[in-house]
């Protein structure tokens, strides 16, 4: 069974979102050396307007977008995002693995706002005009990683994975705490610590348990007033545990996940903490289980995801889908 997961992953449709808790579940292992993995990933998240706010309670997007220009108009905000997500792996040695993450990201903005006062200032025709209707597409943040083996045995892996995100995506204008532009504009630095393993009397079904840290270093972007000022993103902590179970060429997984990130800060402006408690369900199809009775020339299998989330605060709260697919070369 353990044979079967090192081949369990090429072609994975992913990542989404700028947000770091978009993604399959994830199983690793170890890579003969000179061997690369691909995954491909493609998500979906749905138009919405209405999200989890401050302290769980239902709210408009609009409130989060706007900020504290929100009671200056009326009308709604409605976002939704696509993305597409390459991951490639290369077996360097027994034990170290590099990697890359490339994100193609679709991110769209529709308003419908009136202003509800007399007097439109200039700096709030610049706000209305920073939050109109708007649609990019493009190449997202990259990350470059390595992934190392702690420990390994028949029936468990221990791997450290520290990355680097770099501030790629450059497609749209970055203004205030939630922009329709794609990437972030600054570097990131993340470390994740993963462990998996077969529980006893069970050579079926896989447990998987992780958690990582991202530092997202300080960077500028403009507010919504249209003035240049400094941006730093809140520190992310992400904690998952989740388990697969494979029978015959069929694939069954669920996943917990809980995530936080800090408040960030635009120059003098705080924005909010963010929480999302959700679960990740997973449906798949391959010829992986073959490849205990024979050897495979193209060893696969894809899945159909859905992560569904159940409690927040100030995260949307609508439910994605993702279809991924793993191969090896």
């Amino acid at each position: 069974m353990n044979q079967i997961f090192r081949y369990v992953s090429f072609i994975l449709i992913l990542w989404a979102t700028s947000d770091q808790t978009l993604r399959a579940i994830e199983v690793e292992q170890p890579l003969p050396p000179e061997v690369i993995e691909a995954k491909i990933r493609f998500q979906s998240l749905p138009e919405y307007s209405e999200i989890w706010g401050a302290g769980g309670k239902d709210t408009s997007l609009k409130e989060m977008v706007l900020g504290k220009y929100s009671d200056e108009f009326t009308g709604a905000i409605n976002q939704s995002e696509q993305l597409l997500r390459v991951d490639l792996i290369y077996g360097w040695t027994e034990t170290w693995a590099l990697g890359a993450t490339i994100p193609w990201e679709q991110k769209k903005q529709s308003t419908s706002l009136t202003f509800n006062g007399i007097n439109k200032t200039a700096e709030l025709q610049s706000v209305e005009k920073n939050v109109a209707s708007d649609s990019q597409a493009g190449l997202g943040d990259v990350a470059l990683w390595m992934r190392y083996n702690l420990s390994s045995s028949y029936r468990w892996l221990w791997t450290l994975t520290p990355k680097l995100v770099f501030p790629t995506g450059v497609t749209g204008k970055a203004r205030g705490f939630k922009p329709v532009a794609i990437g972030d504009g600054q570097m990131d630095i993340g470390l994740k610590l993963q462990s998996q393993w077969y529980p006893p009397q069970s050579e079926g079904v896989l447990q998987i348990a992780s958690v990582e840290g991202l530092n997202q270093l300080k960077g500028e972007r403009e507010n919504l007033a249209g003035e240049k000022v400094s941006y730093q993103p809140g520190n992310s902590f992400d904690m998952r545990y989740g388990w697969i179970l494979e029978v015959e060429n069929f694939m069954l997984g669920a996943e917990f996940s809980w995530f936080i990130q800090a408040p960030d800060a635009l120059g003098s402006e705080s924005g909010s903490t963010r929480r999302l408690y959700q679960w990740n369900f997973e449906l798949g199809y391959g010829n992986l289980t073959q490849l205990e009775r024979e050897p495979l020339t193209v060893p696969f299998q894809v899945r159909f995801g859905v992560l569904r989330p159940f409690m927040g605060e100030n995260v949307p709260k609508i439910s994605q889908y993702y279809l991924s697919g793993d191969v090896y070369f």
